[in-house]
């Protein structure tokens, strides 16, 4: 069972991964404002926006979830783990930004244009701003994730003790979702992303009942069934065509993004058909960290060699997220050759 679940982790990794290239190559900033043609690209790009956008939260409940499966001790486990998480998330976060803030630096000096092409990273070269930038992960946008994610585990130990304490623990994860609808805290903080971390908690200690399935829930039993994996994938589609009537900063998709998560995650739980996905094998953390500043690259210099419309924007998202991942794969294998140490820090160890 154990090793059916490695490769389930494996696999999703693997696909989320995948899912945040896709979500950060998003084109259609690119695309004119007017046009009944360039709305209706527009609104099938966002629906695409929609089903990637599930990879972050999915990413917070596995990180808890692993975290926090197989504790006896709340103290024992969290002691030995977040230490061994602070070398393999903060050292990474720092190193990350660094190097990206280096060769941003480069570029701006070297090349012509180099100052317009950085432009997204690097706008200010003060002292200040590249403390600031260095701390807040500004050179390497997604980081922000990792900095989320410690902080998250540094004050888990009073989550995972209320979801010991209350019989039915979804329940706090469903208060904390509510709460977060109502104050709307920013995207990158701990509060806005509490309740998929606490459902990853809550799946850590309800392993054997819903991972592997040792429960007479009815329901949870269902999602086994054919049925209830076709009932899984329409409610799926229902959430993310639900999004077209919504803005991403509403408490709708807030909701959806919660929910539609939640669905995607059941529905791979108690698939036992999918086979196993893992072609990136180890590297789904280091692309995680070397994409974006690559792809929005790709994507400032196709469109000076495109037109710009709805065929090229389609052709350079579906290029730039192939390419992407190829580069990143050929440079990983570069590195672990040259210097497997660094690849292994750059890469969290893994």
């Amino acid at each position: 069972m154990e090793n059916i679940l490695r490769k389930k982790i494996n696999s999703l990794n693997t696909i989320l991964a995948l899912l945040i290239v896709i979500l950060h190559a998003n084109a259609t900033s690119f695309l004119p404002k007017n046009g009944i043609s360039m709305k209706f690209a527009k609104k099938f790009f966002y629906l695409i926006n929609s089903i990637t956008d599930i990879a972050v939260p999915i990413f917070f409940f596995l990180s808890a979830f692993l975290f926090w499966r197989f504790t006896t001790n709340i103290w024992e486990t969290y002691r030995h783990k977040i230490l061994k998480r602070g070398r393999s998330i903060l050292i990474p976060y720092f190193l990350w930004g660094i190097l990206w803030f280096m060769a941003f630096f480069i570029v701006r000096l070297i090349l012509p244009n180099g100052k317009e092409l950085v432009s997204e990273f690097i706008t200010d070269l003060s002292v200040s701003s590249i403390i600031q930038g260095l701390l807040l992960g500004n050179y390497d946008p997604p980081i922000w994730f990792l900095r989320t994610l410690f902080i998250l585990f540094l004050i888990s130990p009073v989550l995972y003790w209320f979801g010991k304490k209350f019989k039915h623990g979804w329940l706090i994860c469903l208060l904390l979702m509510i709460t977060n609808c109502i104050i709307m805290p920013k995207y990158s903080t701990p509060m806005f992303w509490s309740p998929a971390f606490m459902f990853g908690i809550y799946l850590a200690q309800h392993e054997d009942q819903i991972i592997n399935k040792q429960t007479s829930n009815s329901l949870l039993i269902s999602f086994s069934t054919k049925s209830g994996q076709r009932i899984l994938v329409m409610v799926f589609s229902f959430l993310c065509i639900s999004t077209l009537f919504f803005q991403h900063d509403s408490f709708e998709y807030y909701i959806y993004r919660n929910l539609g998560s939640l669905v995607f995650l059941l529905f791979f739980i108690f698939n036992d058909t999918i086979s196993e996905i893992n072609f990136l094998e180890t590297r789904t953390f280091i692309i995680f960290c070397m994409h974006y500043p690559i792809v929005r690259t790709i994507l400032q210099l196709s469109f000076k060699i495109f037109p710009v419309n709805y065929f090229t924007v389609a052709f350079v998202w579906v290029s730039a997220v192939t390419i992407t991942i190829l580069l990143i794969i050929i440079l990983c294998k570069l590195l672990q050759k040259i210097c497997p140490q660094l690849y292994k820090i750059l890469n969290g160890g893994r």
